[in-house]
């Protein structure tokens, strides 16, 4: 049992290389092909797995870079013809507002916070 990226196993999906158990919960923005594609939810209650794809740089970057880098991605993003081959892959694109730098430190702060309990009670190690 894998659990993978969706842009990741969705070809091999396709292809029937591998038998996909279980998509993400349906939206809009959900690929047509998985809608038959039972939901992990029900499955098992309390579990949420969400996998996504950021890009960072130093700390040294002047601000100005960043934002340059920042609003030409989201420029990217905002290409219909980008969005339908991300949503072929099974990519769900985030609102704008959610395309942040701040954003994205938000949400890994709350993912910390969520997490990081959990982990120190199991007593996890990096090995």
């Amino acid at each position: 049992m894998l659990f993978d990226h969706l842009p990741n196993a969705l070809p091999q999906v396709r292809e029937g290389k591998v038998k996909g158990l279980c998509g993400d919960r349906p939206t809009p923005a959900r690929p047509p092909r998985l809608i038959s594609r039972r939901w992990m939810k029900p499955a098992i209650r309390a579990f949420t797995l969400i996998s996504g794809t950021a890009s960072g740089s130093r700390r040294a970057h002047r601000q100005r870079v960043k934002a340059r880098l920042n609003a030409a991605v989201m420029d990217a993003l905002a290409d219909p013809k980008v969005r339908q081959q991300l949503s072929e892959l099974g990519q769900v694109i985030p609102p704008r507002d959610q395309q942040t730098p701040e954003a994205l430190a938000a949400y890994q702060k709350a993912e910390i916070d969520k997490w990081w309990p959990i982990v120190k009670a199991a007593n996890m190690k990096v090995e």
